[in-house]
């Protein structure tokens, strides 16, 4: 398989915080192993043309380089200060030269996407002609498994159905949050050059003073831009912040090897 035209770029500046744990994210195990290694061996399967990129703090490259076998080529980023995911991003295209037209970005701590659906999202997004292409996920409600996800951001839609922007859940109310039953786990591809030309637009978030890519939504529908999505399930999604979500995404990895499902 031959993504030739596109980047990966992956966020692993996590800090592992509400975790509770004395190393960075990326590396936290997940099924034995880094969650940054699944991510990796998800993209190796992909057959990258170019270097993947990790953008990381110090620290956390310092412990991936230790502690992930990387199975694929990579360069390191590094993001002097974090200042939030599109500082992350700015901070990618300012430092490396990008040749190829779309750029995907995932983050570190959703370790359970498959390689078959990011395919699919690279393909529909080159399909269409979009400047934005991100995978949603719509639930049932947020019971059980379903509240792992809870606190993820929502996305919004008009009466037709097209995506017009995309919220935080500190941008939502209680009752917005309980009754909107789709999410989404920040993983993007987007049109290089549009990004390129846009990502200075974000501004910084008042109450966290950070930068948050998910802004690039709401100027691309602001722009008249095509904003398309690829909706898969919530166990693909899952994004592993605490210690109840890294137990339920190693009850996802149980999962799906009792069933014979291939893990990528």
């Amino acid at each position: 398989m031959n993504l030739y035209s596109t980047e990966f770029v992956i966020l692993a500046g996590g800090c592992g915080t509400r975790l509770k744990v004395d190393l960075p994210k990326p590396v936290v195990k997940l099924g034995g192993k880094p969650m940054l290694l699944h991510i990796l061996e998800m993209i190796h399967m992909l057959n990258p043309s170019e270097e993947i990129i990790i953008s990381s703090s110090l620290r956390n490259m310092r412990a991936i380089k230790r502690m992930v076998n990387i199975p694929v080529k990579a360069v390191f980023c590094r993001q002097m200060k974090p200042s939030g995911t599109a500082d992350a991003v700015r901070n990618v295209l300012r430092k490396i030269e990008i040749e190829e037209k779309n750029v995907l970005v995932i983050l570190a701590d959703r370790p359970l996407t498959k390689a078959g659906t990011i395919e699919k999202l690279i393909k529909k997004h080159i399909q269409t002609n979009s400047m934005i292409t991100m995978l949603t996920s719509k639930v049932p409600n947020y019971d059980g498994f379903y509240r792992q996800v809870y606190y993820d951001g929502r996305i919004i839609r008009d009466s037709k159905g097209n995506i017009v922007g995309n919220l935080e859940t500190n941008e939502l109310s209680d009752r917005e949050m309980n009754e909107n039953m789709e999410v989404y786990p920040s993983t993007y591809i987007y049109n290089k050059d549009w990004l390129k030309e846009n990502i200075e637009k974000i501004k910084k978030n008042p109450e966290k003073g950070e930068y948050y890519l998910t802004q690039m939504v709401n100027i691309a529908r602001s722009q008249g831009e095509k904003v398309n999505s690829l909706t898969i399930d919530a166990s693909e999604t899952l994004g592993v912040n605490t210690q109840e979500q890294l137990t339920a995404a190693e009850e996802v990895l149980r999962a799906r090897a009792r069933s014979g499902e291939e893990q990528l």
